[in-house]
């Protein structure tokens, strides 16, 4: 018999997508600015790091652009 093990605080992306050779994922939020605030300012996906770019308050989409970001000692 397998078992199952959570992982925790992952972020399942609801669009992954390239725009113009720069690489993006979009995640759904709960529509809240405190939401947004609360998601991570950058995140690795596929090897990749992305920057937090945006929200879109009225779709409720939080979107993260491919980029570098700066990462205290």
């Amino acid at each position: 018999m397998s078992n199952a093990t959570a992982i925790l605080n992952a972020y399942v992306p609801s669009a992954v997508h390239s725009i113009e050779g720069r690489n993006w994922l979009t995640f759904a939020n709960e529509g809240t600015f405190a939401a947004f605030k609360s998601m991570p300012n950058a995140l690795r996906y596929e090897g990749k790091v992305y920057i937090k770019k945006g929200w879109n308050s009225d779709t409720h989409f939080v979107h993260y652009a491919e980029g570098e970001a700066a990462i205290a000692a």
